[in-house]
């Protein structure tokens, strides 16, 4: 009987809080795709928030791809860019939740991946976020963390960040 418990102790999903916050506007191409792949991403139970930064009352594809997957689905009356609508959807996620994954709605989330981010950020408590590494659909690293840039390398990065890639 006490092998019984500790074998589902070990099974049973831990209580931790997650949330996954994207953004919308006009994304209904590929926001079924990268709601398909967040179930399998944890084995925590996800709350998942899409802000849409251009709802149409009149036909809302995003309303109902959204609730088709779950999510909630939180029109925005006006386009307040992609760091508004992030922070609107942080605003309205409930209380207890522990842990928030910001993320575009053009990828899907590999499975395990939203757990191998908590496990990497669990103990450190001087770390403040973690991101992943990102892979383009040919399976090649895209380029994503960088420092905050100065100047200098900011106009660079606008004007050749097609042919220079910044590491």
């Amino acid at each position: 009987m006490i092998e019984d418990m500790a074998t589902s102790a070990e099974t049973r999903p831990s209580t931790t809080q997650v949330a996954v916050v994207t953004v919308s506007y006009g994304s209904e191409d590929v926001l079924r795709p990268f709601l398909a792949s967040l179930p399998a991403a944890s084995s925590h139970p996800l709350t998942v928030i899409v802000a849409d930064n251009k709802a149409d009352a009149a036909d809302n594809v995003v309303a109902r791809l959204t609730a088709d997957a779950g999510a909630t689905y939180l029109p925005l009356a006006t386009n307040c860019g992609y760091g508004g609508a992030i922070n609107r959807a942080v605003a309205a996620l409930p209380a207890e939740i522990e842990w928030v994954v910001v993320s575009n709605p053009d990828v899907t989330v590999n499975p395990g991946a939203i757990d191998t981010l908590l496990d990497s950020i669990r103990g450190h408590k001087l770390v403040a976020s973690v991101g992943p590494r990102i892979l383009s659909s040919a399976g090649s690293l895209t380029p994503s963390a960088r420092s905050i840039p100065s100047r200098r390398s900011g106009v660079g990065h606008a004007l050749f960040g097609n042919v220079w890639l910044i590491i």
